[in-house]
């Protein structure tokens, strides 16, 4: 199948519109018209489709020949347009999608697959998705990716969640950011409250502690607010951790000396 660079088509369509135009809007103006002109290309019958618009072109295919169009693009490095991706989200292509997340396919390409996956609401690959976040040879952009879609789909995998993090050696942060994403569970309380009493990442931790929401954490928190080396930033996100589960703090600490403290007040040293 023959392949075509239509965000690059969108460009000449946009100088197109520009020259037409000309001195009709400000710069700032144009940018804004961007996303209504992009719309209005994906609409527009070109001759290099065989008269079919953007829209209508990747509605013709199947949902093998979309994927394969996809896996076309990354291999001879075509841009993939988002006329494109929805046409993989709203097409019957989550089998082919699911053939890019085996180990050894082109990161790009299982990339795309993944994001296309969760627009599709898929949620059967999220195992898959624990297993290689938790590989020490999965690469750190795709832990991420795979990382993120699990944090916002956590309660599917939620006893996955529970039986992989205590021996997870690598990708542990997305497994307990994810359990703080669940439902109620004294074993995801549990485990919130050891990470937050072990950490040195205070803010982060305490985030997922207000994201979670049970507000017996808030004595956690007061513990380590206390603590002699703290440091301004951190100070502040534990007092606010502290507020956002209903909490109060009138403790005062003096972080005059800190270098952070000085920037932030606008304190020349």
């Amino acid at each position: 199948m023959k392949i075509f660079d239509i965000d690059g088509l969108f460009e000449k369509f946009m100088r197109e519109q520009m020259k037409a135009d000309a001195g009709k809007y400000t710069e700032d103006e144009w940018e804004d018209r961007i996303p209504v002109l992009y719309e209005q290309f994906g609409k527009t019958p070109l001759a290099i489709l065989g008269g079919k618009s953007a829209e209508e072109y990747y509605a013709s295919f199947t949902g093998d020949q979309l994927c394969k169009l996809l896996a076309q693009h990354v291999e001879d490095e075509v841009p993939v347009s988002d006329f494109l991706c929805t046409a993989l989200v709203e097409g019957d292509t989550e089998k082919g999608l699911k053939a890019f997340l085996k180990k050894g396919t082109d990161e790009e390409l299982t990339s795309y697959a993944v994001n296309v996956l969760a627009d599709k609401g898929c949620t059967d690959v999220l195992p898959l998705y624990i297993t290689f976040v938790t590989d020490p040879d999965t690469d750190d952009n795709m832990r991420e990716i795979m990382g993120d879609v699990i944090v916002e789909n956590a309660n599917a995998v939620k006893e996955q969640l529970l039986a992989t993090v205590k021996k997870a050696k690598v990708g542990r942060q997305y497994l307990i950011e994810a359990l703080s994403n669940c439902e109620r569970d004294e074993r995801i309380f549990a485990i919130l409250s050891e990470c937050f009493r072990k950490t040195r990442h205070l803010s982060a931790y305490a985030h997922m502690l207000v994201k979670y929401g049970d507000e017996r954490a808030v004595d956690l928190i007061k513990e380590r607010i206390e603590e002699p080396s703290l440091r301004y930033a951190d100070f502040t996100e534990l007092k606010y951790a502290i507020e956002a589960l209903g909490g109060e703090y009138d403790g005062k600490r003096d972080f005059s000396n800190e270098r952070t403290y000085k920037k932030i007040k606008g304190i020349k040293s």
